[in-house]
């Protein structure tokens, strides 16, 4: 029986992990849902309200002109680099994926079923550096012989993402293409979401901190080999990954000639920074996606809707309603009870606010007594926590308080090894203030979205109508773009493996591929700061559905550029 380990073990390797982080991020926490301050009954209650009352929050965003996209040579590189992307995860997020089977037939000459699953074996033998290959073999056009530099360790470090350099000797260029989430260090750093001074504004703490560890070694290997060859350099990356290169590319800005394509990039810049990063940086976000949205500035801007909800008179949805009478009595009683314990959690909230307040003001006046301040201005103090206008910093609060003791003791005491290495010196530092500022996605945003049931119909039917009076032979798109699986993919031992991988399933019904036509269209970064809750906000974030949403978009974009391109005619489309 394995024995369990010891909490000197645990903690051995806490500076690997992040550990160091968790006060803030705990603290961070405790900031976003103490200035909310709502029971969790009454925000499902005031979220159905304001599915009624502002339906935008629950919609998926649409393609407002088919015939304002980005370029068929753009779209065709955000294909191509999605692909690198993909590779990075090391075939996590591609195993058992119809691709996956795909490749396995290809790579399968007689078609033997026993020979498929013999290459199976050996996929899930490989090291990660090995499969990294593999997807950038299968699926780019890459050479795995080309690639510069890789950094996948087999103990992953808080603040470094897992990355690779590759020579991309079709365009001319190196790229480094750096891995989104996939480990606990990797959670870490998108938690620790607090701001900091950045360049031209502020940026994400925990992103910038990795870009920050991770800079000097690319630094020195882009010189060593772009040097020579003076290649361009692009940063790629997808989640965590988009964010790093997005950093990285404007640290490297003025040293190298840079690019970045950044896939489903989180919150990572303010205003003066995406501004400055938009000749650099284009990010590109599915249209549901959760993760460029998410920020703690979009929290509260949800949490103020949910508040105005409950401080109406009546349930807004009475408005619009023509219910029975008994039904509006009913949801009368429960606007009310749910107003009760909003005002309850409030009440609770307050006094909570003035306790730790007195308590600020007690240490205040004990450290100055021992100080040796006169008896009267330390009485002063005391005095002072009275008045509603102070504010207690908010290193004050005990939470955070005990857990900073806490780590900082198992540090100190050199529990951590000396080859995890120590956490940054002004990572921790208590005179580092915490911002919760609004951030959005960096650079310029590229969005991929559809279009409304009604406007694809009518979209569909003037090209057909334009191709009868031009005589254009060129195909119309009618069916829906579907992935074909070979042999293995429909044997008993295909069918088992892809019930694995639930994501096989989620993509074809939520991963909005059903739809007929996929634009890649530019729109402000401001569209991004608005949390939506709509049931693909979260599998429209899988790498997998950024490869296939780009795909779809270059077909459709080739099937109906003609008429797109045309001066005579112009699809006009709702917004």
């Amino acid at each position: 029986m394995p024995s369990i380990p010891s909490f000197k073990a645990l903690m051995k390797h806490g500076s690997r992990f992040g550990f160091t982080a968790i006060p803030e991020v705990v603290e961070t926490f405790s900031l976003l849902f103490d200035s909310m301050n709502l029971p969790f009954q009454a925000v499902g209650y005031s979220l159905y309200e304001l599915q009624k009352l502002k339906p935008e929050y629950f919609k998926s965003p649409k393609c407002r002109d088919p015939s304002d996209t980005i370029s068929s040579s753009e779209l065709a590189d955000l294909t191509e680099y999605m692909a690198f992307c993909l590779a990075s995860y090391g075939g996590t997020y591609y195993s058992y994926t119809e691709e996956f089977f795909m490749d396995l037939e290809k790579l399968n000459e007689d078609g033997s079923i026993i020979d498929s699953a013999a290459m199976l074996t050996k996929w899930m033998r490989m090291p990660t550096a090995d499969r990294v290959k593999t997807v950038i073999e299968s699926h780019t056009a890459g050479d795995p012989e080309g690639i510069i530099f890789m950094s996948y360790p087999d103990k992953q470090e808080a603040f470094h993402c897992c990355y690779y350099m590759l020579d991309f000797k079709p365009k001319s260029e190196v790229i480094v293409c750096i891995r989104g989430t996939l480990s606990v260090q990797d959670i870490m750093t998108d938690l620790v979401a607090s701001a900091v001074p950045f360049q031209d504004g502020y940026c994400h703490k925990g992103m910038l901190r990795t870009a920050v560890n991770m800079v000097d070694r690319i630094r020195d290997e882009l010189k060593e080999y772009v040097g020579e060859t003076g290649y361009r350099v692009t940063f790629t990356g997808h989640s965590l990954g988009a964010s790093v290169a997005a950093i990285l590319t404007m640290m490297l800005k003025d040293e190298f000639n840079v690019r970045c394509f950044a896939f489903a990039c989180p919150s990572v810049f303010t205003v003066g920074n995406i501004t400055a990063s938009k000749q650099y940086v284009t990010s590109i976000a599915n249209s549901t996606d959760i993760v460029p949205r998410l920020s703690y500035q979009s929290f509260q801007t949800l949490a103020e809707e949910i508040v105005d909800v409950l401080e109406t008179v009546e349930p807004p949805s009475l408005a619009s309603s023509h219910s029975a009478q008994a039904s509006r009595f009913i949801r009368r009683r429960m606007h009310k009870y749910m107003q009760k314990e909003y005002q309850k959690k409030q009440d609770e909230h307050a006094m909570k606010m003035m306790a730790r307040k007195k308590e600020y003001w007690r240490e205040q006046h004990r450290a100055a007594s021992d100080e040796g301040m006169d008896e009267e201005h330390a009485e002063g103090l005391l005095d002072d926590s009275d008045s509603e206008d102070d504010k207690v910093p908010w290193k004050s609060n005990p939470i955070y308080t005990k857990l900073r003791g806490f780590v900082k003791g198992f540090s100190v005491t050199k529990l951590i090894s000396d080859d995890a290495g120590e956490p940054d010196a002004d990572a921790d530092s208590d005179d580092t203030e915490l911002l919760l500022l609004p951030l959005l996605p960096a650079g310029r945003v590229v969005q991929l979205a559809g279009l409304t049931h009604e406007d694809t119909k009518a979209l569909l039917a003037d090209v057909k109508e334009w191709r009868k009076a031009t005589g254009s032979t060129a195909p119309v798109v009618t069916e829906d773009t579907k992935v074909h699986t070979g042999t293995l993919a429909t044997a008993p031992v295909g069918k088992a493996l892809s019930s694995i991988n639930p994501f096989n399933d989620l993509m074809r019904r939520l991963g909005g591929l059903n739809k007929k036509l996929i634009f890649a269209s530019e729109v402000p970064n401001e569209e991004f700061s608005r949390i939506l809750i709509h049931k693909s906000c979260v599998i429209q974030h899988h790498p997998m559905v950024y490869v296939r949403m780009l795909k779809k978009c270059v077909a459709v974009q080739a099937d109906i550029a003609d008429f797109l391109e045309s001066a005579e005619m112009k699809p006009a489309v709702k917004n």
